[in-house]
């Protein structure tokens, strides 16, 4: 063996060198699954938002229906006309959380592995195994993503109806109160 003698420092750099890319994918594992986590947890408290909107849209429903019951009570007595439109309700969209499926090669299919030592290859299979895992928890993070945007969307279209029926509301509830100011 011709081997140039190697400095202490220089060992420990190199051991760091060989050891730095299985430590970067565990820490990308790592991280990746702390956002799936945070991801998930947003998208929980979505829904809840949702919910809640359902909640305010419902009651939304109501004063609705109580302004057109005074309106009615109110044309009864003062003998005016009154019109009102009823607006249909959303439907709630539900998210299926489904793991990302990939059939993605490994990133060292090219490599030739009779060249390796058991050792390395190890190392590699490693290294593989959390490649494979951070492709498949990024895909589970573009689902979370796509779910997340369309209970967006959702909400906002609720937060229009929502807007939409608080200005009919406002609107007839001002018109009861021109009708029983006449009456007064």
């Amino acid at each position: 063996m011709n081997r140039k003698p190697i400095a202490f420092g220089e060992e420990f750099v190199q051991q760091q060198q060989q050891q730095q890319p299985q430590s970067t994918t565990k820490r990308m594992v790592s991280t990746l699954v702390n956002s799936e986590e945070i991801g998930i947890a947003t998208l929980e408290q979505l829904e809840k938002q949702g919910d809640q909107l359902n909640r305010v849209n419902k009651k939304m429903d109501n004063i609705e229906e109580n302004n057109e019951k005074s309106s009615k009570i109110l044309k009864g007595m003062g003998k005016e006309k009154q019109t009102s439109q009823k607006i249909k309700g959303s439907q709630k969209l539900k998210y299926q959380k489904e793991p990302a499926k990939t059939n993605q090669k490994s990133a060292f299919d090219g490599i030739d592995h009779s060249k390796i030592s058991d050792e390395k290859k190890k190392e590699l299979d490693e290294i593989d195994e959390d490649l494979n895992q951070i492709s498949n928890l990024l895909g589970n993070l573009k689902q979370i993503g796509l779910e997340q945007n369309s209970e967006l969307e959702r909400h906002s279209k609720m937060l229009d109806e929502i807007d939409t029926k608080v200005d009919k509301a406002n609107y007839m509830i001002d018109q009861n109160n021109r009708k029983i100011r006449k009456m007064l």
